[in-house]
């Protein structure tokens, strides 16, 4: 087996033998499925190569990730309804992680000029001077806290642990 990475495979059920990986249901025939590469060895001693199958709708986050890493699809599947879902759920966290780029790179000036340290009204004041929404803000804190690309320093104070500095 070569060591090329695998891409996970969108595709329409051919049959309705696979069993979602999360739900455990039947992925009925013609339903789109999605699979995700895994290898094992068989008793021959030979590395051969296969995939666990999801329902689009069984995805979690960091399967949603790769995704976005990239894939490879069934010509049919372009016609699906919920491919064009899928199409527009990753074009729409593509331009979440855009925006939340932006943020972060203002965010990492404003500290700058803080010593690093902020509180989250300071934040709040300059991003909507930026043109940020409150609410886009406290999200991306949220965020960037659940990450760990932030830490709460002391009572609502804030540092960074990215950027250089």
């Amino acid at each position: 087996m070569s060591e090329e990475q695998v891409l996970p495979f969108l595709q329409l059920s051919p049959s309705s033998r696979a069993k979602c990986r999360k739900c455990k249901k039947i992925i009925e025939k013609n339903d789109l499925r999605v699979g995700f590469p895994y290898s094992f060895r068989l008793p021959s001693g030979e590395v051969t190569q296969s995939y666990r199958w999801y329902h689009i709708d069984c995805l979690d986050r960091k399967q949603l990730a790769q995704l976005k890493q990239g894939f490879t699809k069934q010509d049919a599947v372009v016609t699906h309804p919920k491919y064009q879902q899928l199409m527009k759920q990753l074009e729409k966290d593509k331009q979440l992680q855009k925006n939340l780029d932006i943020f972060k790179q203002f965010l990492l000036d404003f500290a700058k000029n803080k010593n690093f340290e902020f509180s989250e009204e300071e934040v709040l004041k300059m991003g909507k001077m930026q043109g940020f929404t409150e609410k886009q803000m406290k999200t991306w804190l949220k965020t960037l806290y659940a990450e760990g690309d932030i830490y709460r320093a002391k009572d609502g104070i804030y540092g960074l642990t990215f950027g250089e500095y």
